[in-house]
């Protein structure tokens, strides 16, 4: 499939994301992480999130990424959640790179 890749999570799990969102994905993630986001004014360091806003972030994050799990092209926010918090984690983390919200390339 074109503008994805494969990975094996360490509990065996197969998943296919897409090596890249698109200018139009970024914007959305942007607009959504902007709109909840509260700036202390002295350090701009961002803190007081709503958890439940931050998890539909999380979630859009995940539907606009994840091509498949296991095979499963439906279903795969459900089945993401029932995962061990180490796959999903490891899935994350895969995600978070492609969408460019990686952590270790800001620093």
């Amino acid at each position: 499939m074109e503008n994805s890749k494969d990975f094996e999570t360490r509990g065996g799990h197969k998943v296919v994301l897409k090596e890249f969102v698109t200018a139009r994905d970024m914007r959305t993630l942007k607009d959504m992480y902007m709109a909840v986001a509260k700036f202390d004014q002295k350090g701009g360091e961002v803190f007081d999130v709503d958890v439940d806003k931050a998890n539909e972030i999380e979630n859009k994050t995940l539907e606009l990424v994840v091509i498949s799990l296991d095979g499963a092209t439906e279903g795969i926010m459900e089945k993401l959640l029932d995962l061990p918090a180490s796959d999903y984690t490891e899935i994350f983390d895969q995600v978070q790179s492609v969408a460019g919200f990686d952590k270790k390339k800001e620093n």
